[in-house]
């Protein structure tokens, strides 16, 4: 028994003395390591809004007069251009109006003329010239008048626009004051959306750093959406404000009026954040945080404690135990012991927050 006992002792002696040399050599080896310096970077809140696309400039079309509707060479959804013929009325009557005018226009100057040569010669008395001459007057506003009438039977294109809605078929009857047609400009694209009077206060506030909609048409796109006109009166019944946004460009797909969008806020803070790559954070045996910090020239990493907050797109806010400026080892720490020397692959100090 004594002779097993004397044995086993220089197997525990040789065993002990075979890792003595790799635990000494440990702190010693470089390793490969990315790292991260950190910077501090604005906390923007991100809001949410329902909208829908309503263009200020969408009107109803009419026409002043009465009539047969003789020409609509428009459809529904078409893009036109300014100046373009919307409508047209049967302007046949209103036409021999103006010809009828015309002629006693012409009748009264020349009865003018001759009473005025008559005046002149004393044979005319001063009242009934002018008289003579108030009825040309009158008639020259007979004509004036006729010409507007005429002019009304015809709808043109005030702006680039895109056709919303026609109204009235093909040679329908017209009352005047009747619409024709609903347009809206087609070079914008204005979304109305409600919101609540507390973010309102936080626009009016510190504005906003970024926005832009999704439509719910083509959610896979964004587009950038700036602020054009918010309502001063409360809604009392859902304690909202009409707010409107426009789209920076115009999609190619077309959007159509109330197409729904949903608005996605970022208000800059006042406070900062400092952020640091997921990867870089460590789990101690207590369960605590902490993170490798290194330096040059001799790139030794030593052990930091940290607080952190909840992490997005791989970055992890620290609440505590760094500060800006300060280098990480961002990847590949697991395996590294305190003091180890290190041998940088990649130093990154840029991070997109968006």
């Amino acid at each position: 028994m004594k002779k097993v006992v004397f044995m086993m002792v220089p197997l525990i002696w040789l065993a002990g003395c075979s890792e003595a040399p790799a635990e000494r050599d440990l702190p010693t080896a470089v390793r490969p390591a990315k790292l991260y310096t950190l910077q501090a970077f604005d906390q923007a809140r991100e809001y949410r809004l329902f909208a829908r696309i309503a263009n200020r400039e969408t009107i109803d079309l009419k026409f002043e007069v009465a009539g047969q509707l003789a020409a609509l060479p428009i459809r529904e959804g078409e893009k036109i251009k300014r100046g373009d013929l919307i409508a047209e009325l049967d302007a046949s009557e209103h036409k021999l109006a103006l010809d009828r005018a015309n002629a006693s226009l012409t009748l009264a100057r020349q009865e003018h003329q001759r009473l005025e040569k008559l005046h002149a010669k004393g044979i005319l008395s001063t009242a009934a010239l002018d008289e003579a001459k108030t009825r040309h007057q009158l008639l020259r506003i007979g004509v004036a008048e006729a010409r507007e009438v005429l002019k009304d039977c015809v709808i043109l294109a005030p702006f680039d626009a895109l056709i919303v809605r026609r109204f009235k078929p093909v040679h329908s009857a017209v009352i005047a004051g009747d619409a024709v047609v609903r347009l809206t400009r087609a070079d914008t694209i204005e979304l109305l959306a409600d919101v609540p009077e507390k973010l309102v206060t936080k626009i009016h506030k510190n504005g906003i750093s970024r926005a832009y909609a999704r439509f719910s048409a083509n959610p896979d796109s964004a587009w950038p959406v700036t602020l054009i006109e918010q309502n001063a009166e409360v809604n009392p019944a859902t304690l909202t404000y009409e707010t409107r946004f426009a789209l920076d460009r115009i999609p190619q797909w077309n959007p159509l009026q109330g197409m729904t969008a949903q608005i996605s806020l970022a208000l800059p803070s006042l406070a900062q954040q400092l952020l640091a790559p997921t990867a870089a954070l460590q789990t101690d045996v207590d369960g605590s945080f902490f993170v490798w910090v290194t330096s040059p020239p001799d790139y030794r990493v030593a052990k930091r404690p940290v607080k952190v907050g909840t992490p997005s797109s791989g970055m992890l806010p620290i609440t505590l135990g760094l500060a800006v400026g300060e280098t990480v080892v961002a990847a590949g720490g697991s395996a590294l012991r305190a003091g180890q020397q290190i041998r940088p692959v990649d130093v990154s100090s840029t991070h997109n927050n968006d």
